[in-house]
């Protein structure tokens, strides 16, 4: 009894997943996000909600709620 060797479409779909070209173009994906949150850190402040009091990070003087506070008004 000799064994065939096919592969399922899903076991196919998994090796095209991870071709180099994809991963190639998910490490310049990553690279630039990480580009983004170290500018986005730069111009940006840690304060505190005045809502909760909890840390975030606030783009001037006009932004004192975080996120959740501020979609609650």
């Amino acid at each position: 009894m000799e064994q065939e060797d096919t592969m399922s479409e899903s076991d196919t779909s998994q090796i095209q997943a991870f071709s180099p070209g994809k991963l190639a173009r998910r490490e310049k994906i990553a690279e630039a996000r990480e580009r983004h949150r170290i500018e986005y850190e730069a111009i940006t402040t840690v304060r505190n909600c005045l809502a909760c009091g909890e840390e975030f990070r606030s783009e001037g003087a006009h932004h004192r709620l975080c996120s959740r506070c501020r979609s609650r008004r």
